[in-house]
């Protein structure tokens, strides 16, 4: 009976006392048969843990090798718009490991605490569904599987799923550090094979998103702020356009442009001037939404992509809040004369609509562009919407 129940934990053998009288237990043996035992109570199935640094790639399919290559060569020798945000590489990646790997749904796991320079976003990532489990796979690079899950035995499962295993997403800290569940409603789905194909997956997005991250910090990337440049608001607003179009819902473009910058820059010098633009960044960057994109566009203008759906309301709430934001804090900068000094500027913010506004990309953009003018001519440090300046 102990041997019985080793193999039920370890997963050869599945065990269940399903419309049996109290005290058997019915083992399911290779080939379709099962053994009643009595008197004997099978111990929870625990996990199976698979040590990193085996050789995985000698034991993975090799059409599934093929796969991954092609991968790598698609996004890193392809156009411009595989650069994308990081959460959208991320779902690049897994609609691509999910076609690979052999499972009914695949999670992407990713806490604060884990990677605490991004935000937390509901909307595609996943609490762990054994958090001292997954803690273990994330900081240990673990394989953890479990090979029939049943209520009180291990994670909760959702839906029909019987079978979870998981691996770790880049190392413990890294950028986009994360645990990559794969779900089955199979049970005792992940044998050795699909374990260690579920390794090299893993790998394989850790590699990738370090080198398209790379990549984008030299092609999308300003050198100064650290936002995204004027080339990649280009792309993402055709993006975000077309995406509300489609789904018929309205996105808003906020053009920011800071106020008196060129005194600021005569009194203070371009180095106090950088200070200023590197701490205006920062300040817009975590005042937006998390899935908002924020660009600089050029010299003291910054631009933010209100992702659809956005109305009127909530448009101007984000707007004055990231108005206030700025002109509420206080920017150390070194002066001509060398001493340090803490200083605030204000912005001008313009706003337009899509599709109240314009239908368009350049439409966008130049009544946007207009709105912000025209508030910096009545008294700056305000936010202006074009609906309440040019026809107003």
């Amino acid at each position: 009976m102990n041997a019985l129940q080793d193999l039920s934990r370890s997963g050869d053998l599945r065990a269940d006392s399903d419309r049996l009288p109290p005290g058997q237990v019915r083992y399911h043996l290779p080939g379709g048969a099962s053994l009643v035992v009595v008197g004997s109570a099978p111990r929870p199935a625990g996990p199976r843990r698979i040590e990193p640094g085996q050789a995985w790639r000698e034991n993975a399919p090799s059409e599934s090798l093929h796969a991954l290559l092609r991968l790598h060569e698609e996004l890193l020798t392809g156009d411009r718009s595989a650069l994308r945000s990081p959460k959208e590489l991320v779902r690049i990646l897994l609609s691509h490991a999910e076609r690979i790997l052999p499972a009914d749904e695949l999670r992407w796991v990713q806490l604060p605490e884990w990677s605490p320079g991004q935000d937390w976003d509901p909307s595609w990532m996943h609490r762990p569904s054994d958090a001292t489990e997954m803690e273990e796979v994330y900081r240990l690079g673990r394989i953890v599987a479990w090979n029939d899950l049943r209520p009180g035995t291990g994670p909760t499962a959702h839906g029909a799923m019987r079978s979870l295993a998981a691996a770790r997403i880049g190392q413990p800290g890294d950028e986009w550090s994360a645990v990559l569940e794969a779900w089955s409603a199979e049970p005792r789905h992940f044998t050795e094979p699909r374990l260690n194909l579920l390794q090299v997956v893993a790998d394989e997005i850790t590699l990738l998103l370090q080198q398209l991250l790379t990549l984008q910090r030299f092609v999308f990337l300003d050198a100064l702020t650290g936002l995204y440049n004027r080339a990649y608001y280009e792309m993402q607003m055709r993006r975000e356009l077309a995406r509300a179009q489609r789904d018929r819902e309205p996105m808003a473009l906020l053009l920011c442009d800071v106020d008196n910058f060129k005194s600021f820059n005569t009194k203070y010098g371009y180095a106090g001037g950088d200070a200023v633009l590197r701490g205006v960044a920062a300040i817009l960057q975590k005042t937006v939404r998390p899935f908002d994109s924020v660009a600089r566009y050029g010299g003291e203008e910054f631009v933010i992509i209100l992702t659809a759906p956005v109305g009127r309301d909530d448009a101007r709430t984000i707007a004055e809040r990231v108005r206030q934001a700025v002109g509420n804090a206080r920017f150390e900068v070194t002066g001509l004369d060398r001493t340090k000094q803490q200083v605030s500027v204000t912005i001008s913010v313009g706003v337009a609509l899509f599709p109240e506004d314009a239908q368009g990309e350049a439409e966008l953009w130049s009544k946007a562009n207009t709105s912000v003018l025209q508030a910096k001519a009545t008294g700056k440090n305000r936010v202006l919407f074009w609906g309440e300046t040019a026809r107003g």
